[in-house]
């Protein structure tokens, strides 16, 4: 079943599965590097990428994250998932939107390494100049706040996505229905919740003590936590970067249809 439904995806929805197959090797490698005792964020592991395998595994997966990024931006847009047009399908949508351009970002770091040979550092400094660009404003500390709030926000709702089984509402009956893919992406969804929470821990205390030094990143986030902790928070990415490449064959991804959306508003504005 799995098969046909990826034979009829159209070039958007299988460029959107290469993407779920590039997140998973990406979490796959930051488990893989946490469990050593090595931290690093996605760009951090996309320079450790291009050091020890160079382009010709660093290109597809900067493909892949283009391909992720613009199929969650157009979903957004045009609401391929079908979540709706109420406040809470709203909100659902800007999230996509948002991981959309997280990915694109992605995307640009990788071009950056391949074309220019820079990036792939930890996002622990752009954090840190984040914050200190913030304290600079006035309320800049409350700007802080707000990040570390959202920060809280996005780990919450993956402890929430972990313990309610959301991840498996999109993805095909097998797949649902599997105990191993259950356990993997309730264990994975639950470590990436943990690292959220901890990076808001970190900006709080950057917005409560006014240092923007104490500001950080997901690689920062593991770097403070106890040895047995980044162990099982490693293992936990490894599990997620697994259920992602199951994902990458076994969801059901909405095809957001752009022309049917564009030649409609075309008839709109220009009837006849």
């Amino acid at each position: 079943m799995a098969a046909r439904h990826v034979a009829a995806d159209g070039k958007l929805v299988l460029a959107a599965r290469c993407g779920f197959a590039a997140r998973g090797i990406l979490y796959a490698l930051i488990g893989i590097l946490a469990m050593t005792g090595r931290t690093e964020d996605p760009h951090g592991a996309l320079g450790f990428i291009f050091r020890k395998a160079g382009s010709p595994v660093l290109i597809p997966m900067g493909l892949g994250f283009l391909a992720y990024g613009v199929w969650r931006v157009v979903d957004a847009a045009f609401d391929g998932d079908d979540h709706g047009n109420d406040p809470k399908g709203i909100l659902v949508r800007i999230g996509g939107a948002a991981c959309g351009l997280v990915y694109l970002s992605f995307a640009l770091a990788t071009a950056k390494l391949l074309f220019l040979h820079t990036g792939g550092g930890g996002g622990g400094g752009a954090a840190e100049q984040g914050a200190s660009t913030a304290l600079h404003l006035p309320g800049g500390s409350l700007l802080l706040y707000a990040a570390a709030a959202a920060f809280l926000g996005g780990g919450i709702w993956q402890f929430v996505k972990a313990w309610k089984l959301k991840f498996l509402k999109r993805v095909t009956d097998w797949a649902a229905h599997s105990v191993l893919v259950k356990w993997l992406g309730r264990l994975g969804f639950a470590a990436r919740g943990a690292v959220f929470v901890t990076v808001a821990w970190l900006f709080f205390n950057a917005a409560r003590d006014l240092k923007a030094s104490e500001a950080g990143g997901s690689a920062d986030a593991m770097d403070a936590m106890p040895h047995f902790l980044l162990i099982a928070i490693g293992l936990g990415l490894i599990l997620f970067g697994l259920f992602s490449l199951i994902e990458a064959w076994f969801r059901a991804i909405g095809d957001p249809n752009v022309g049917d959306h564009v030649r409609k508003h075309v008839r709109k504005v220009m009837p006849g």
